[in-house]
C-alpha cells in the first residue's frame, strides 16, 4: 500500500490501530526514500504534523531517523529547526 492509501484508511477508520500504524511505516520506508526531502517522507511528516501526539506513530518516526541514519542521511532539526529544513514548511506553512 501507498503513503497515501494507509493515510486515507487511518482517516477513514478515524483512529490509530497497530495493523493501520504498521501498515504506515511499511509504506514509508518500503518506498526507500533516499533523503528527507523525499515526497512520501514529506506526505508523512505533513500527516503526523496535524495529529494528535500518539506514541505508536514516535515510533514510526523513530524507525525513519533511524533507517535514514544508518543511510548516512543528516537528520534535520537535530541542533535546532530553520527555514533550511526540509520540514518547516510542514511543520510551520511556510
Amino acid at each position: 500500500m501507498k503513503i497515501d492509501e494507509v493515510i486515507h484508511q487511518i482517516y477513514t477508520e478515524g483512529k490509530y490501530t497497530d495493523e493501520n500504524v504498521k501498515a504506515l511505516q511499511e509504506a514509508l520506508l518500503g518506498a526507500e526514500p533516499k533523503d528527507f526531502a523525499d515526497p512520501v517522507v514529506r506526505t508523512f511528516m505533513r500527516y503526523v504534523n496535524k495529529k494528535d501526539f500518539d506514541p505508536r506513530i514516535q515510533k514510526v518516526v523513530e524507525a525513519l531517523v533511524n533507517y535514514m541514519d544508518n543511510k548516512g542521511v543528516d537528520i534535520p532539526c537535530a541542533h535546532g529547526c530553520d527555514e533550511s529544513c526540509e520540514f518547516h514548511e510542514e511543520e510551520f506553512g511556510k
